[in-house]
């Protein structure tokens, strides 16, 4: 009885071996399938998009003198909205 349940149930250790090499093998074929066709349609994508951009005028270069926020300026004209004039000293 214990001789047949322990070769009933699972198949040989080649056997075994030889079928998890070959999923292994139909697996990384599959990622590497996948990428490929992500990849291109990725591509096509970005030249629908490049082709709206270009339509819509849109520039792709950066500006020479990008805007810089100055927070320091906008602080003194908030001050001077609530305070309008500067507190005596004690």
């Amino acid at each position: 009885m214990e001789i047949k349940l322990r070769e009933f149930p699972f198949s040989p250790q080649e056997v075994q071996s030889s079928n998890l090499r070959q999923l292994g093998d139909v697996l990384d074929e599959a990622k590497f399938k996948f990428t490929h066709t992500r990849k291109l349609e990725i591509a096509e994508q970005q030249k629908i998009l490049q082709t709206q951009i270009d339509a819509w005028g849109v520039l792709t270069k950066p500006l020479e003198a990008p805007f810089q926020v100055i927070l320091s300026k906008k602080k003194k004209k908030f001050r001077r909205q609530f305070r309008p004039f500067k507190r005596p000293r004690r």
